[in-house]
């Protein structure tokens, strides 16, 4: 309990960042980025926590042991390298562009930015996955068997059982695919606004012109596609050996 209290404390803080975070993007981040050993703590607390939420909202069964402290920190650890790899994109396309802002002022930023991706991710999953629950509860049911033991697990059951791929059948499930469809759309919808929104504070540390900072959001579009193609083979890979159909 004592310990449960300790992380609690930094609860108020983490809701008056959040909701200013949201309500003035670049005002928020321009005032965070001072580059003070403070700044950083509040950035690393704030990916922490918003890491945690995420992961939470998506785990089925959460109970608060030594395997749930584990696998956070595992997903901790591998969206701050996935953090840091976007960062150093960005940092590319905008020296490309004639950008001069530091690489540690675009990652304090970066672990801003990133935080409230996973958590409008993570909220939108939520709804999706509650939407099949209540429409769909069959497939649900289906879907939360076989995806229980991850991602290869799925890959196989498509692979060797072809009844698997059915159950995305317009025709067993009508609507299915329109529920979907209108789901990823929210979902890239909201995620370009956020993106929109925010990129005004990169173009602001690195003092350049709408032009350049087009020219930059163009190149980062660019240079993200192979960029996540690799971290995503790499991340994959290390789930291989513990694959168990």
């Amino acid at each position: 309990m004592e310990a449960l209290l300790k992380y609690l404390q930094f609860a108020p803080a983490y809701a008056t960042d959040l909701a200013g975070l949201i309500a003035s993007p670049k005002t928020f981040l321009a005032n965070k980025n001072r580059g003070g050993d403070q700044d950083w703590a509040n950035a690393l607390i704030f990916f922490a926590i918003s890491t945690i939420i995420s992961f939470t909202i998506q785990a089925t069964g959460v109970k608060l042991d030594a395997d749930f402290v584990t696998d956070v920190i595992k997903t901790m650890l591998f969206l701050a390298i996935f953090t840091l790899t976007l960062a150093v994109v960005i940092k590319v396309a905008w020296r490309l562009v004639g950008g001069r802002a530091p690489l540690h002022s675009i990652i304090l930023t970066q672990l801003y930015v990133f935080s409230i991706y996973m958590l409008i991710s993570c909220v939108i999953s939520l709804v999706f996955v509650s939407l099949h629950a209540i429409f769909y509860l069959k497939y649900y049911e289906e879907v939360t068997v076989i995806t229980q033991k991850g991602l290869f697990n799925l890959i196989y059951k498509i692979i060797n059982d072809p009844g698997t791929a059915s159950l995305l059948s317009s025709e067993k499930y009508p609507g299915l695919i329109i529920l979907g469809t209108v789901m990823f759309g929210i979902f890239c919808l909201v995620s370009v606004a956020w993106i929109i929104a925010t990129w005004g504070a990169y173009r602001q540390l690195n003092e350049a012109s709408r032009v350049r900072s087009f020219a930059a959001f163009i190149l980062c579009g660019m240079l993200s596609v192979p960029t996540f193609g690799i971290l995503l083979l790499l991340a994959t890979a290390t789930s291989i050996p513990n694959f168990k159909p």
